[in-house]
């Protein structure tokens, strides 16, 4: 083999060692929010200010980085 052909055999293998872990951690950030936060909200209403999709719509709709002390989801809160 060329040094060539080592190279591109090397870098084809990094590729998809990157990839698969790519997969991974995708595969991890769906379950965590459609399986784990779903969980918790039912089993543990009270830290539903906690939890990461919730405190994201609220980044995202109103432009609120801060999370309130009063009860309820983030994006039902208003801006103080």
């Amino acid at each position: 083999m060329t040094v060539i052909e080592v190279a591109g055999a090397h870098e084809s293998y990094r590729r998809g060692k990157g990839l698969r872990n790519t997969g991974a951690a995708l595969g991890v950030a769906f379950v965590w929010l459609a399986v784990v936060e779903n969980v918790v909200r039912v089993v543990r209403p009270a830290w539903q200010e906690w939890l990461l999709t919730d405190n994201a719509a609220a980044l995202v709709l109103r432009g609120d980085s801060t999370a309130s002390s009063s009860t309820g989801p983030a994006w039902t809160r208003t801006a103080a």
